[in-house]
């Protein structure tokens, strides 16, 4: 009496690898780090295992950093980090974490969403985040 779901793709990943490899098309795949529904370490671990075994023909382009909303370089967005073909001119597969945000990241964290958007459709690289020096002095 209750909803059936039958998957047509269990695994996306070769849907993303064929576009890396057959086309100049650019994928954003984002993921809230407080999501408790689609856990952003879990997700990380499968497209990093995924990408790492990929014989060489997808490289990482960009490692694994914070970025910032670019208004504030010391304001973290998440982190982020790129892969692209062998061939490619330039990264193709991005995978950003947002911050403080769970499923809903446009509702929960607005400018940052806003950021990231902007940033993948500008062909932009996410700004780097700076940790603020702080003021308070060690004793």
């Amino acid at each position: 009496a209750g909803f059936h779901y039958a998957y047509t793709e269990r695994d996306v990943l070769p849907i993303y690898r064929d576009a890396l490899m057959n086309t100049d098309m650019r994928v954003l795949v984002y993921n809230g780090d407080t999501d408790p529904g689609i856990n952003s370490f879990r997700t990380q671990d499968k497209y990093f295992n995924y990408f790492d075994t990929s014989n060489g023909d997808i490289n990482i382009d960009e490692d694994w950093r914070p970025w910032t909303l670019g208004t504030s370089h010391h304001r973290m967005g998440g982190y982020v980090t790129s892969y692209r073909a062998r061939n490619a001119s330039q990264a193709q597969f991005h995978f950003v974490t947002i911050r403080g945000s769970g499923h809903m990241v446009p509702e929960n964290k607005p400018p940052m969403a806003l950021a990231m958007i902007a940033n993948f459709l500008g062909n932009n690289e996410f700004p780097i985040y700076e940790a603020p020096h702080s003021s308070r002095r060690r004793q």
